[in-house]
């Protein structure tokens, strides 16, 4: 087998995801947001947000629930300075290649929630350290 004909095997195994695997993909990361929202924002609006959001975008794309369901590992889960990131690049995927405008603001508005209660948990729990020894 010579040089060019190894480069265009390999070449042929490259796969290229497909707008499917994209949809789906990002609507696997907002359903492990979600969960992870329903534990570290118990009762939130954002926990609702996601839900509505995640339900619209697979019906606008033509998916079912069921492609994208099945039980979140706890390994999962994420603390949320790492969600405030995960929803920040599914909103960015929602603006450029996706470009699903309602979803892209539905998760503006639950990334403010998001940065919120950050804020107000880094405030409440700074070291209680003294100042001065």
């Amino acid at each position: 087998m010579t040089i060019s004909s190894k480069l265009q095997a390999s070449q042929q195994v490259i796969r290229v995801p497909s707008s499917r695997d994209e949809i789906l993909g990002l609507a696997r990361l907002l359903r492990i947001g979600k969960a992870s929202a329903e534990i570290a924002l118990a009762g939130d609006t954002c926990v609702a947000l996601l839900e509505g959001a995640l339900t619209a975008f697979l019906q606008r794309n033509g998916f079912s629930r069921h492609e994208i369901e099945g039980p979140v590992a706890v390994a999962e889960l994420m603390p949320l300075p790492t969600l405030l990131r995960a929803l920040e690049y599914a909103r960015a995927e929602a603006i450029a290649p996706l470009n699903d405008e309602v979803l892209a603001a539905a998760l503006t508005d639950c990334i403010a929630l998001v940065q919120e209660r950050c804020l107000r948990t880094e405030v409440f729990s700074l070291p209680s350290t003294p100042l001065y020894n």
